[in-house]
């Protein structure tokens, strides 16, 4: 009924609230997926932009649901988490659905879709249009959306991937890894990613450069978790400095 009058967004549906209704209620697992299937139904058909990332988060606490003894009948569930993330407009990582057994099967019970995913997680532009190329009708009878949808994503996910190999990217190259050659256009797809939060930065007009400040990951492995961990000592070590520093000019101010 709520999905029928659009009334899913006004209810009080969050992962937190369902589990905590799961706990209450002693729902066995059964039903909370045919809930969570039901939550996710609504979601759908509200179609608000706010929506989707929400509809990724229920499906992939469905997926959470199965184990490996019983992933091999999730396969309808799996595909549905996939071609949710995937056509989100504003995720962009999704290595984390790799490790779940329901979508772990998927390698055998539908090989084209694990593919989908593969490449949505580490793929570029040009991985994109060549499985397109060999599957043609694909993303609109599987994934079922627009393909104008998926190329900007594609194109966010590679511009972001250029992003983690360097700071200064050309503008000349950032055309040709995303085929994008016109300079207006070019600019305000980059505009676009900044508003989206895949990428943070600006245009030097003069030197022809995307300069990064910062980017979204891809894949948040080990890797990464290095990486933070050495920022964040860094943002430590100055904020101490800075502590140190304010203590020493409030020391000399008393002094006078």
């Amino acid at each position: 009924m709520c999905a029928e009058a659009r009334l899913i967004g006004e209810l009080e549906c969050s992962l937190e609230t369902l589990q905590d209704r799961f706990n209450t209620w002693r729902t066995p697992v059964e039903g909370q997926r045919e809930i969570l299937r039901a939550v996710h139904s609504a979601l759908l058909v509200d179609q608000r932009a706010d929506q989707a990332a929400k509809c990724f988060q229920v499906m992939t606490a469905l997926l959470g649901t199965y184990t490996e003894k019983d992933a091999a009948a999730a396969r309808d569930d799996a595909m549905e988490c996939v071609r949710t993330a995937v056509v989100d407009p504003k995720s962009f990582s999704f290595d984390h659905l790799e490790r779940l057994s329901a979508v772990k099967a998927l390698k055998t019970s539908d090989p084209l879709m694990f593919i989908a995913l593969e490449l949505f997680i580490s793929g570029t532009l040009k991985d994109y249009q060549n499985f397109v190329a060999k599957n043609p009708k694909f993303v609109t009878e599987h994934l079922k959306v627009d393909e104008t949808i998926l190329l900007k994503k594609i194109r966010l996910l590679t511009l972001m991937s250029l992003a983690e190999e360097k700071n200064e990217i050309s503008l000349d190259e950032l055309a040709k890894q995303l085929d994008i050659h016109a300079d207006e256009t070019l600019e305000e797809f980059v505009i676009d990613a900044i508003q989206v939060n895949a990428i943070s930065g600006k245009i030097n007009e003069m030197a022809r450069t995307l300069v990064v400040s910062s980017y979204q990951h891809r894949r948040f492995g080990s890797e990464q978790w290095v990486l933070l961990e050495k920022r964040l000592k860094v943002l430590i070590a100055n904020l101490k400095q800075t502590h140190n520093n304010v203590h020493e000019v409030n020391k000399r101010i008393d002094e006078l």
